[in-house]
């Protein structure tokens, strides 16, 4: 889950599984965050992200899930 929708300055992940990494692309594919964790929850700054759609990409034990997010 990620709150708030659509992302503000900081988002919180919340998974059932422990999340391991995560990734914010940009449509054009470009890297825009990155976090390393071994945890079920996360806060992203989300503030130096321009306003517009990205994809969140979490990592976990089970694979790879992405999800498209907004920035306000």
């Amino acid at each position: 889950q990620l709150h708030p929708k659509p992302a503000t300055l900081h988002s919180m992940v919340i998974s059932s599984i422990d999340i391991e990494q995560i990734h914010i692309y940009s449509l054009q594919g470009q890297t825009v965050y990155e976090q390393r964790l071994n945890s079920s929850s996360a806060t992203i700054n989300c503030e130096h992200l321009r306003s517009g759609l990205y994809v969140m990409e979490f990592t976990t034990a089970r694979g790879k899930y992405q999800r498209r997010i907004a920035k306000k």
